[in-house]
């Protein structure tokens, strides 16, 4: 993080298995169900994946059952990619079997944290929020993740929306499941403002990345000045990332320099 400048990044991390071809994801299906002693070097890489950014959204982790070997990922990978802040929201909790979430990880101290379930016919979709800076002028961060039907985005999309209507300075990133055309045409994103940092990146499937799912929005207060999608097999999706340009009046603090991690920590 230099001056005004900050680095926020949206990954699905598929519960930490990874991904290289078609093939390879339906012969590892039951890491959804079982652990696997790969996993956690799965989750190690992504740890240093992220660790050069100041805010992260996650979805897709376990909160410690037995298939993620009963490590709570959102935990780990603040850990080990040395973040200050993280929140975890679960969302579909089956008991010893799956804890099944999203999460927010920060550099910065954070405040006014919280959680939200998603409209939506079927439970299990929400949003975690948190924000950054001094509440006379917050960075507002938001990270969902949504469902599938177009039906319900609709009506996520509203939510979100009206959830950021509150603030001027926003953040909105995660994996919609929605095509960039319903996303950017829909009215209540249309009002927001709100603009598409990742423009033309196609995240699903990783090994063949053909659709754009995954997402950063930012409010027209916040300037892009880099934004983008990386190639890894760590995941079935491909993570997002943006650089943006915060006004002088969001008073973030100066943060120290992002730790030199092992790849054995």
């Amino acid at each position: 993080m230099q001056g005004n400048r900050i680095k926020v990044m949206s990954y699905n991390v598929h519960v930490g298995i990874g991904a290289k071809s078609a093939l390879h994801y339906w012969l590892h299906v039951w890491h959804h169900f079982l652990p696997h002693p790969r996993r956690q070097d799965t989750l190690r890489s992504i740890a240093h994946l992220i660790a050069p950014y100041d805010v992260v959204g996650l979805q897709e982790l376990d909160g410690g059952s037995l298939r993620s070997g009963h490590i709570n990922q959102i935990e780990f990978l603040a850990e080990h990619g040395g973040f200050l802040c993280k929140q975890q929201q679960t969302t579909r909790d089956m008991g010893l079997f799956a804890q099944h979430g999203k999460g927010l990880l920060s550099r910065f101290p954070v405040h006014a944290i919280k959680e939200y379930p998603l409209p939506s016919k079927l439970p299990g979709r929400g949003i975690v929020t948190f924000c950054v800076g001094e509440a006379s002028a917050p960075l507002f961060v938001i990270n969902a993740h949504l469902s599938l039907s177009k039906k319900a985005q609709a009506k996520q999309f509203d939510f979100m929306a009206e959830l950021a209507a509150s603030y001027k300075h926003v953040i909105v990133m995660g994996d919609f499941n929605a095509e960039p055309d319903f996303l950017m045409n829909h009215p209540s994103i249309k009002v927001s403002g709100l603009v598409l940092a990742n423009k033309n990146c196609f995240t699903y499937p990783s090994w063949k990345a053909q659709k754009q799912i995954d997402y950063i929005l930012v409010s027209p207060s916040l300037q892009v000045s880099d934004a983008g999608v990386i190639q890894c097999e760590h995941s079935d999706h491909l993570p997002v990332y943006a650089e943006l340009i915060v006004p002088d009046e969001v008073k973030l603090p100066v943060l120290c320099e992002i730790p030199k991690l092992s790849k054995r920590n």
